[in-house]
């Protein structure tokens, strides 16, 4: 059995610090995203959530202009605020320790997981982070969790998936993977009865998995 991980919200107390910039520029220009919008733009890294943001907002500056004050937020919170949920790292040691393959698939920039995945010396852990900027792929597309199984080489009937968001969930599920819906509230917290409904489990804490469960998969 091998893990996919999320990041944000589920690895990482991360997801104040996008909120913040995403909250006030929305209302800025009085936008109020729809369910699915939402979720799109949640699958998005920095270059395609800038690219929306210019398009959307018809804005007469480059992506690299948008990029730059909202990053400049978002990286501050990342090197300063943001660290590993309560009991995740020593989570990951044991799964380190029993010899389970690990990975990341986020949303996020590679950078910004790397500030935090080398202050608390999480990279040991995982064989890959896999993210928007680095793929070209959003955790949208079928297409994105392929390509995590080819370079974690597992398949999707030895794979397990936790993620905080329904849209991944949704999208791994519909190519086989094992879905663990993780709460992340207040942040995720409409996002609960989706999971419910369409997750394979739902935790409280992905410290709350049993881990000597795995060889029942």
């Amino acid at each position: 059995m091998k893990i996919l991980f999320d990041c944000d919200g589920t690895l990482l107390d991360s997801m104040f610090v996008w909120e913040k910039p995403y909250k006030e520029l929305f209302k800025k220009y009085n936008y109020i995203p729809t369910k699915e919008e939402y979720d799109e733009i949640q699958s998005y890294g920095m270059s395609e959530f800038c690219e929306f943001v210019i398009n959307k907002f018809n804005l007469k500056l480059s992506k690299r202009e948008v990029s730059k004050k909202i990053y400049k937020v978002i990286e501050y919170g990342y090197k300063n605020d943001v660290k590993p949920k309560n009991g995740i790292v020593d989570f990951l040691d044991k799964l380190y320790e029993k010899n389970i393959e690990m990975a990341v698939t986020s949303s996020s920039d590679l950078k910004l997981l790397d500030v935090v995945f080398e202050k608390y010396k999480m990279n040991k852990y995982f064989k890959f982070i896999l993210t928007p900027d680095s793929s070209g792929l959003l955790k949208s597309e079928k297409e994105y969790w392929l390509k995590a199984m080819k370079l974690l080489n597992s398949d999707p009937k030895s794979t397990i998936l936790f993620d905080d968001a329904s849209y991944a969930i949704k999208t791994a599920k519909s190519v086989g993977i094992y879905t663990i819906g993780v709460k992340d509230l207040p942040y995720n917290e409409k996002e609960i009865p989706i999971l419910e409904e369409i997750a394979d489990e739902l935790l409280d804490n992905v410290t709350y998995f049993d881990i000597n469960s795995i060889k029942n998969f």
